[in-house]
């Protein structure tokens, strides 16, 4: 593809956005009156999507990889979980994040081991740690839903 057809593209895309854009003005304009409230909408979507946009780029490395993870939504309740139950414990936002990351890495770890040494099909590992690690989660928080805002704040 030449790069002139790749600007096209491109641009192709933004535009259908600016429609979007416009229908939904056209259909709620009440929403698109106070510019504070519309850059607020803004800025709390891209907050949302940039944890999203990580995932999105780690799982592209292991299917550009040839292979599959199935585990990462459950891992990262898991990690959510446990980092929450940590903070709740007085270890604060540094103690969440370092747990959070432990708990990222040493499934990760362990999933590589089964696959790379215990020569398991990627599907099967993952699926095994996803059941796992659904499991841990429900156990750590007893099905219930923790509050950490007042940690992290």
């Amino acid at each position: 593809m030449t790069l002139t057809a790749n600007w096209w593209r491109n641009l192709s895309l933004v535009a259908v956005l600016i429609v979007l854009f416009a229908i939904g003005a056209g259909i709620r304009p009440e929403l698109y009156g106070d510019s504070a409230w519309v850059v607020n909408n803004l800025l709390v979507i891209l907050q949302q999507a940039a944890a999203i946009g990580v995932i999105t780029v780690g799982m592209t490395f292991v299917i550009i990889g040839g292979g599959i993870d199935l585990s990462v939504g459950a891992l990262i309740a898991l990690a959510g979980v446990w980092a929450t139950t940590v903070a709740t414990q007085s270890f604060g936002p540094v103690g969440m994040i370092f747990t959070a990351l432990a708990v990222g890495i040493g499934a990760g770890l362990v999933n590589g081991v089964l696959i790379a040494y215990g020569k398991l099909v990627p599907f099967i590992a993952t699926l095994a740690m996803l059941v796992a690690a659904r499991g841990l989660a429900a156990q750590i928080s007893g099905k219930q839903t923790q509050n950490s805002r007042e940690v992290v704040r």
